[in-house]
């Protein structure tokens, strides 16, 4: 992803600069999006996911997959609990 971005916000400058006053606009604006876009996904994401999981405890997973792991005894067959 990085990589394509780059690729795309490089590949756009040449044309925001030279290409005539209907691409510089189109341009500019691109380039802010999938800077912006990019930034957002490699930095704010992950300290929301930190605040949520981490932090708060809102979600957890552990409890989750022991629970999924652990059969539970009837009295005829030892019956595993279902995902979803």
């Amino acid at each position: 992803m990085l990589i394509t971005v780059a690729a795309t916000v490089l590949a756009l400058f040449p044309l925001a600069l030279h290409g005539g006053p209907l691409w510089e606009a189109r341009c500019y604006a691109q380039i802010g999006g999938l800077s912006l876009a990019t930034l957002v996904t490699l930095l704010v994401v992950p300290v929301i996911y930190s605040i949520f999981v981490l932090d708060l405890k809102i979600v957890r997973w552990e409890d989750q997959l022991l629970f999924l792991a652990t059969p539970v005894m009837t009295n005829t067959a030892v019956v595993r609990p279902m995902i979803g």
